[in-house]
């Protein structure tokens, strides 16, 4: 059962890490938006 798990494994960082960069552009944007444009 080791390639059923390295692949569920993988496709579980796969979506944890989509969800984790959805955030991130979320927070970025919310966090540009009072005006610190120049804190990057």
């Amino acid at each position: 059962h080791a390639w059923e798990s390295f692949t569920a494994i993988t496709l579980a960082y796969v979506l944890i890490n989509a969800v984790i960069m959805l955030v991130m552009s979320l927070v970025e944007r919310k966090v540009r938006l009072p005006g610190n444009v120049g804190s990057k």
